[in-house]
C-alpha cells in the first residue's frame, strides 16, 4: 500500500457541502439564507461556490463558512464546449475568464480544486460544461472531481454521475478524490441532495481544507458510513442494511457483499491493483455512498 486516506483516521467527522450558489450569482437565496438552511439541516460546514464571484461570510452561528468560487474557464482543449467549471476554496478573490483549467489550478496551489459536473451535458453536448477525460488526464495538481452532482442528475437531460471517468483517472495513476454535492441554487430544490463527511481533528477552515486535500472523507447521497483501513483490509460499515461493492483498477468489480451492515475486503490476492474503493448502496432506497480509494 502506498497511501490510505483512512490510516491514521482523524478523530471527528463533519458533514458539509462543497458546491452551492446564492443570489451573488445565479442562486435564489442569499448567502445568509443558505448558510442558515444548511445549519438547520445538520451541516457542520458549507463551501459557497458562486460563479466567478467571492461571497462574504454572513456569520451564521453553529456552522463553518468557507468562501469559495466556481471559476469559469474558456478552455480551448474542451471545444466545442464553450466553458468549463472548477470549484476553488478557500478563495479570497477571483479572476473572471481564465484561459484554461490549468491556469485556475496554478493560480493557487494551496487551495482545493474540484472539476465540477464533468459529464453534465454528455446527453446534450451543445449545452456545454463537459470536461472530457482526455482533458482531466492532462491536468495536473487538482484534488478531486464531482462523481455525483444532484442538480445535474435531476435537470432534464443532464448527467450527474462521473464514476467511469473517476476510474479512468485512477487507473491512469491520478490521485484524485471523489466528491458528491447538491449544487443547490435554492434552499428548496436540490438542497441537501448529496454531501461529504470529512474526518478532521476540528471543524476549522484549515482542518477541513487539509482533510479534503488528503482524501480524508467519504461522499454520500444519504448513507452514513464508518471506515477502517488496516494496511491489508478495508472495512466499511453502514447504519442501514446495504450492498457493499469493491472496485479496483479499471473500475473492475472485485467483490459484492449483499444485505449487510458491514463488509471487510482483503487486498491480498487481488492481482496488485493500483487502487481499491468501495461503493455502498442502501437497500431501502437505493441511495449510495463512496469511500475514497486506497492506493497501492
Amino acid at each position: 500500500m502506498t497511501y490510505s486516506p483512512y490510516n491514521p483516521m482523524p478523530a471527528n467527522s463533519y458533514k458539509g457541502n462543497v458546491h452551492f450558489h446564492t443570489t451573488t450569482s445565479d442562486g435564489s437565496n442569499t448567502i445568509a439564507e443558505m448558510m442558515a438552511a444548511y445549519e438547520a439541516a445538520g451541516y457542520d460546514f458549507a463551501v459557497v461556490t458562486d460563479h466567478d464571484a467571492v461571497n462574504v461570510d454572513p456569520s451564521v452561528a453553529d456552522i463553518l463558512y468557507i468562501g469559495g468560487v466556481e471559476e469559469t474557464a474558456n478552455d480551448p482543449a474542451t471545444l466545442p464546449v464553450i466553458s468549463t467549471h472548477m470549484s476553488v476554496f478557500p478563495a479570497a478573490s477571483n479572476v473572471v475568464g481564465y484561459p484554461d483549467l490549468q491556469s485556475i489550478i496554478d493560480a493557487d496551489a494551496a487551495a482545493v480544486h474540484i472539476l465540477n459536473h464533468p459529464n453534465v451535458s454528455l446527453a446534450t453536448p451543445a449545452w456545454g460544461f463537459v470536461i472530457p477525460t482526455s482533458v482531466a488526464l492532462a491536468l495536473t495538481d487538482y484534488d478531486a472531481i464531482e462523481i455525483y452532482n444532484w442538480a445535474s442528475e435531476h435537470s432534464g437531460d443532464y448527467l450527474g454521475y462521473a464514476l467511469e471517468m473517476w476510474d479512468d483517472l485512477l487507473t491512469a495513476g491520478k490521485r484524485v478524490w471523489g466528491i458528491a454535492s447538491d449544487d443547490a441554487h435554492a434552499d428548496a430544490w436540490a438542497f441537501c441532495g448529496a454531501w461529504v463527511h470529512v474526518f478532521a481533528a476540528e471543524c476549522t477552515q484549515a482542518a477541513i481544507v487539509a482533510a479534503i486535500k488528503a482524501g480524508q472523507f467519504y461522499a454520500t447521497q444519504g448513507p452514513a458510513l464508518t471506515i477502517a483501513e488496516t494496511g491489508t483490509t478495508l472495512t466499511v460499515s453502514c447504519a442501514d442494511s446495504s450492498n457493499f461493492s469493491f472496485y479496483k483498477t479499471g473500475g473492475a468489480l472485485v467483490e459484492t457483499i449483499s444485505a449487510a451492515m458491514s463488509a471487510t475486503h482483503a487486498y491480498i490476492g487481488q492481482g496488485n491493483p493500483k487502487y481499491i474503493r468501495c461503493e455502498v448502496t442502501r437497500i431501502s432506497d437505493g441511495l449510495k455512498a463512496w469511500t475514497q480509494p486506497i492506493f497501492f
